[in-house]
């Protein structure tokens, strides 16, 4: 649930945009293999004991706008490991949270939390007497990160007892409970901060107001809908959530590895071990802001058919779209302050912007050709994830690192700026 690209300083992310990569020489397809394998080979990626990339690419004007889908490296480290293959699933993180949004946005146009739909208060769906100091916030705030609810996975007990046991199974009221009496970081609906603890309220509220598990919402709703045979979201150990007509696919997980060091959150050096695969522990501690796996094809997949309201598997209705994208800043710019809502697109002044589980991003290619595009990125204890939507539709990609550390982060972005590279030379973009 790393939140790395969503919190950058202004400063690097504008160098980010503007910074281009060797410039690719023009031919029919882009080599993105090749690309990949340099990634991994890099210094970043070798210090950050990345073994292992997937990605997937779509973009109007290469292979027939239809998904190209590779890997580089292996699926651990460990010495004899297979070579990583292209349906290789790993852990996607915060990636999860426009799942969230998504079931939240249909339950509201069938009426679920009544006639204010997702501005109705955490008080009016649960009583006021469940969590008495968030019975005000509305649902569209935990959704937003306007709430100012505050963060749960940055709580000593919760990383303590995760670390004596990284097996132990944490349910929702466990993670609620332990900020539930904290004070509110600021008055709700005034500022942005980045907080999970918003999700795993509405997991609880979709839940309870619906008599359905979150799971099976989000597996009949989005993961069967759209027939992504390689996605699960996991309520505790990975590989047990794979049914068993299907346990072959348990030789597809990626080891993730959690890296011990200078830039890593104090509470996680000081109780988790340094190196170690965190493929067989619980994603409970995650819960519906993080606990999705899944594969770079599913999640292209799933891109295409969340943002296409026209598409014969389209989830939502254009005006669930306009809900799910209606954006607020981060941070304060001289248009808007931090939570104030935008007014058309993201810009030089205004990078980026949170939507409903999904972020809005400005970019320049490398021909000075500006680029808004839907992200959002993901990381648990070993992975470090991303995917992008271009806004009109013409480009998507969908990658990730299986290590934790600032080196992978720097991996994700060293993708990310070829794939700026490779849009310009090769796609035809609006």
């Amino acid at each position: 649930m790393r939140k790395l690209f969503l919190k950058m300083p202004k400063i690097l992310m504008l160098t980010i945009m503007i910074i281009g990569s060797q410039q690719v020489i023009a031919s029919n397809n882009p080599d993105l293999q090749t690309m990949l394998d340099g990634v991994l080979a890099s210094q970043d990626a070798e210090s950050g004991s990345v073994t292992g990339i997937p990605l997937t690419f779509q973009c109007n004007g290469v292979n027939n706008n239809q998904p190209i889908t590779i890997a580089s490296g292996k699926l651990s480290n460990e010495p004899n490991s297979q070579n990583l293959p292209i349906d290789a699933i790993y852990q996607i993180g915060s990636d999860s949270k426009s799942f969230t949004a998504v079931v939240a946005l249909q339950l509201e146009y069938e009426g679920l939390f009544g006639i204010k739909g997702l501005d109705s208060t955490v008080g009016e769906m649960l009583g006021n007497d469940v969590y008495p100091k968030w019975k005000d916030l509305k649902l569209r705030q935990l959704l937003n990160m306007t709430s100012g609810i505050p963060e749960y996975d940055n709580v000593e007990i919760i990383a303590q007892t995760y670390a004596d046991d990284p097996t132990h199974f944490f349910d929702t009221d466990d993670l609620l409970k332990s900020v539930a009496n904290n004070k509110l970081d600021f008055t709700p609906g005034t500022n942005y901060k980045y907080s999970n603890t918003g999700y795993v309220l509405m997991n609880k509220i979709i839940t309870q107001r619906s008599g359905i598990s979150y799971k099976q919402q989000v597996t009949d709703r989005i993961i069967s809908k759209l027939g992504l045979t390689n996605t699960y979201y996991i309520e505790d150990i990975p590989e047990n959530a794979i049914p068993d007509e299907k346990k072959w696919q348990t030789s597809l997980l990626m080891s993730g590895y959690y890296i011990e060091g200078p830039d890593t959150i104090t509470y996680h050096t000081k109780y988790l071990y340094p190196g170690v695969d965190i493929k067989t522990y619980s994603l409970s501690i995650t819960n519906a802001p993080g606990a999705i796996i899944s594969n770079s094809a599913d999640l292209n997949t799933y891109l295409r058919a969340l943002f296409t309201v026209d598409a014969p598997n389209a989830l939502l209705t254009k005006p669930e779209l306009e809900e799910l994208t209606t954006f607020v800043a981060q941070s304060d710019s001289s248009k808007y302050k931090a939570g104030q809502i935008i007014n058309g697109d993201v810009d030089k002044d205004t990078p980026m912007a949170y939507g409903l589980g999904i972020s809005e991003a400005y970019f320049e290619l490398p021909s000075g050709q500006g680029i808004v595009m839907y992200a959002h990125e993901g990381g648990t204890y070993g992975f470090y994830s991303m995917w992008e939507y271009q806004k009109n539709g013409d480009v998507s990609f969908t990658y990730s690192t299986n290590s934790n550390s600032i080196l992978s982060a720097k991996t994700i972005f060293n993708i990310h700026t070829q794939l700026l590279d490779t849009i310009t030379n090769y796609c035809s973009i609006k």
